[in-house]
Formats: structure tokens, C-alpha cells, sequence
């Protein structure tokens, strides 16, 4: 849900960024871009993960997200939210590690068949 809640605002979240790193290194048309592909990514492993579809890929995708985000947050030295993101990727990690016993979702019903 919280990739589907910027859809709205995408371009007012992607500008938020922009003005948030301004002191970085990083051009804002990157970071612009990167913000625009941070919600629909965040929006799209969601889904994906709810409805067990292509688990392993989506948490492959969504650890490498999450690493993205790690790094962009200590560049702006936003400690508290790095360590959040941290155990997010803890999480991510461990779905990925047992992805194999995944029986209750769509891949795993694929599979059966």
C-alpha cells in the first residue's frame, strides 16, 4: 500500500525527493527518475507479494529496492529511517531463504499443478 498511496502524487512525491537531496551529488533528473520508479516498484512488489505471484523474483527485486533506499537515506543521513529499512531488508531476506516452502499463494498452486 504504500507504493499505491504516491500514485496520486506521483510527481509531488518525485519533486519531494528531488528538493530532499539537493545537497547530494546526485542530479535531480536522476533522482526524479528514481522517485517516480520508487513508488511504482514499491506499488508492483506489493501486489505481487500479496498475491503470491512470482515471489522469488519480487523479493529479489524488492531486497535491491530496499538496498536503493538504504543508500539514498544515508546519503541525507536520515539514520532512524535506515535502520527501519535494515530490518525491512532482515525480512526480505528470511522470505526470500524459505520462498521454497511458499504453499498458500499462487506460485505455490502453479506448482501443484
Amino acid at each position: 500500500m504504500h507504493g499505491y498511496s504516491r500514485l496520486p502524487n506521483l510527481a509531488g512525491f518525485a519533486n519531494g525527493m528531488v528538493k530532499q537531496f539537493n545537497a547530494t551529488f546526485l542530479p535531480g533528473p536522476l533522482v526524479y527518475a528514481t522517485g517516480c520508479g520508487i513508488a511504482i516498484g514499491e506499488a508492483i512488489i506489493g501486489t505481487l507479494l500479496f498475491l503470491g505471484l512470482l515471489c522469488r523474483p519480487a523479493l529479489v527485486i524488492g531486497t535491491l529496492l530496499m538496498l536503493l533506499l538504504i543508500f539514498g537515506s544515508t546519503l541525507i543521513q536520515q539514520w532512524d529511517i535506515v535502520s527501519v529499512q535494515m530490518i525491512d531488508v532482515a525480512f526480505y531476506t528470511g522470505l526470500l531463504a524459505t520462498v521454497r516452502y511458499n504453499r498458500f499463494s499462487l506460485d505455490g498452486l502453479r506448482q501443484r499443478k
